[in-house]
């Protein structure tokens, strides 16, 4: 199920740009490829955050999809959401553990390429709590964040 179109994209990767679900369902089941990456380096997750299909966003996100994947112009999903103007899937993106405040190859944070003043706020915030947990997570386990990502100083 690895196989690719002219694009270089795969049956997964349609399925994420035109929001299909339940296709997507059936190729994680039958463990589809998730690595594979088309001509500008985008994944699943790129893919169906720029079609605005929150729900297929969701689905790379419980199959392992990594949220913090860049593709060739160093942006996340979370740029790509944040400049579609998507709420709700700034809101899922936000939502992950393990989300980071990247500047892509431009030089752009994801509030930053946001046209919504919403969308600019609800990231700005979503970061900050996010920092947040991680050091209250740290704290519970009585390590520093440094020592809980394994960063040396």
């Amino acid at each position: 199920m690895s196989s690719k179109n002219a694009e270089g994209m795969t049956p997964l990767m349609l399925a994420a740009e035109q929001g299909n679900y339940h296709v997507m369902e059936m190729l994680f089941e039958n463990n589809a490829e998730q690595d594979v990456r088309d001509e500008e380096g985008k994944i699943c997750l790129h893919l169906a955050t720029q079609g605005g299909h929150k729900l297929c966003v969701a689905l790379c996100l419980t199959n392992g999809h990594d949220v913090n994947a860049k593709d060739e112009g160093g942006n996340t999903a979370l740029h790509l959401a944040s400049l579609g103007g998507y709420q709700r899937i700034v809101d899922c993106l936000l939502a992950e553990p393990t989300v980071e405040n990247i500047r892509n190859k431009a030089g752009y944070q994801p509030d930053e390429m946001a046209m919504d003043q919403e969308v600019r706020t609800r990231i700005h915030n979503g970061m900050d709590t996010a920092e947040k947990n991680r050091w209250t997570v740290a704290w519970i386990n009585r390590q520093t964040p440094e020592e809980e990502w394994g960063i040396s100083r």
